[in-house]
């Protein structure tokens, strides 16, 4: 995932820079840097729901349903600034500046402990797990 993601993301770049000359953007990488780690959450709740259920569909299933609980906290103003999905729902102010970086620490740090209880989840239901 992170050599595609990554791979994707460098001749984006490339042909935009090469086809627009505006070099005004700031914090590209950051704002690509955060849709990584959101992504990386995303998969490590799919892991546990593929460990959980046979059925991909059910995996899929389960990992909406994950998605909506863990987005839900966000709807409430006091703990919105903990919601990892403020990653994927202002990168775009912040390559244009209207948001500062100060905002995303919160969430990427949320989503990386989701991610790495995620994956400790899922290998321990794997461990359990008669093959």
């Amino acid at each position: 995932m992170t050599i595609s993601y990554w791979t994707g993301y460098a001749s984006t770049y490339s042909y935009t820079a090469f086809l627009w000359n505006d070099r005004n953007l700031s914090n590209v990488i950051l704002a690509a840097s955060a849709l990584w780690i959101v992504g990386f959450m995303y998969l490590s709740i799919l892991m546990i729901g593929c460990v959980i259920f046979k059925q991909t569909f059910t995996s899929i299933l389960f990992t909406s349903g994950i998605v909506a609980l863990i987005s839900l906290p966000g709807l409430a103003e006091p703990i919105a600034k903990f919601s990892p999905f403020i990653l994927t729902l202002k990168n775009v102010d912040l390559i244009s500046g209207a948001v500062v970086l100060g905002e995303f620490m919160i969430p990427a740090w949320t989503s990386v402990i989701i991610s790495v209880v995620g994956l400790l989840i899922a290998i321990r239901l794997f461990d359990k797990k008669q093959l």
